[in-house]
């Protein structure tokens, strides 16, 4: 998938996620209470790093239609005590929710069951934790669809909302989430992690912007299609815990199996360019070329100097280059951990 969609808040609250995002996904999305929403951050590089892929979501109609039938269904079930708002054992602290995110009628439903209680002076109403998080996995899903990852950085809040509802947690609209944060680091082990800074990614992701962009951005998605494979293969295994580390296990090796594998083919490509009878036959006429300038007897090389010999050498050598990068962009293409081997070895690591 391409892009990804931020709940349950209207803004992203965790760097680490935001960096996973930069290396993953074109765009960032939060639902947002109005059109055109924007989130102030304190911290100026997250900041920048939202500026460069987040977007504002507004759920439209449709989709707040779709939650509402959705909500109506998970509110009818017999859920315990911390989802209402006047229960006792109700968790704190509250959770301010949006109006504007849900159709009039949801909001009344969700008093007339109880789980909404009074507006704040900012407008927006207080549910429970358990209630908030419960209707904006439902509203992920209905915006999200079935074209975007739904990512959130409350992965331990919604683990405890999975144990409240109990059995009734395999059939709700609370699907699992998929840990991006943890299963992204996997690769980064494979390399060394430690140069890939927020201020690093940014700055690699705003290569996407140049002209020759378009060659790193089919990298980064031929990297995410790789992760997506494997996080279907995991999301599809009904194993135990153990097997889930396996899996994790197998891929990170098959990763730097990968990476090893592109490193010698582009090792060995190298090789065979310097190598190659034309680019033997360039040095030598290079070499010719200067010696003929310098030396007061001219140094002959049959079919090799002309007179135009300098031009012809470095047309020569510029096709050994183009067929070099046209050979290496090729062999990159194959890899999917070619989008963090060009990041490691960009410029940008070694500042």
């Amino acid at each position: 998938m391409r892009s990804a969609l931020y709940y349950p808040h209207s803004r992203i609250h965790s760097t680490e996620l935001l960096k996973t995002a930069l290396l993953m996904w074109d765009r960032l999305e939060m639902i947002s209470p109005f059109p055109g929403y924007r989130d102030d951050y304190a911290d100026p590089l997250v900041a920048e790093g939202m500026e460069l892929i987040g977007v504002s979501h507004y759920p439209t109609r449709s989709a707040k239609k779709q939650a509402h039938t959705l909500i109506e269904d998970f509110v009818a079930r017999p859920l315990p005590a911390p989802f209402f708002y006047s229960a006792p054992e109700r968790f704190e602290p509250g959770y301010g929710l949006y109006p504007e995110k849900f159709l009039p009628e949801t909001l009344e439903m969700l008093r007339e069951t109880q789980m909404v209680g009074t507006a704040r002076a900012n407008t927006r109403v207080q549910v429970t934790e358990a209630a908030g998080l419960a209707v904006m996995a439902i509203l992920a899903d209905c915006c999200a669809g079935r074209t975007k990852s739904r990512i959130t950085d409350q992965g331990v809040a919604y683990a405890t909302l999975t144990g409240l509802l109990g059995p009734q947690s395999e059939d709700s609209l609370l699907q699992p989430i998929v840990p991006y944060d943890q299963i992204v680091p996997i690769t980064l082990e494979v390399i060394d992690p430690h140069a890939l800074d927020l201020r690093f990614l940014i700055n690699f992701r705003k290569r996407e912007t140049s002209q020759a962009g378009h060659a790193i951005r089919d990298l980064r998605h031929r990297y995410v299609d790789r992760i997506e494979s494997f996080v279907k293969s995991l999301t599809q295994t009904q194993g135990t815990a153990s097997d889930h580390i396996e899996l994790q296990r197998q891929f990170k090796d098959d990763m730097k199996d990968d990476l090893a594998i592109l490193k010698d083919e582009l090792r060995l490509k190298r090789k065979a360019t310097f190598l190659s009878n034309e680019m033997i036959v360039a040095a030598l006429a290079i070499i010719g070329s200067i010696a003929n300038q310098m030396l007061p007897n001219p140094l002959v090389l049959p079919d090799v100097v002309t007179a135009s010999g300098v031009a012809a050498t470095i047309g020569g050598l510029l096709r050994v280059k183009n067929n070099f990068l046209d050979s290496r962009r090729s062999i990159l293409r194959k890899h999917p951990m070619a989008y963090l081997f060009e990041m490691r070895s960009s410029p940008l690591a070694m500042l």
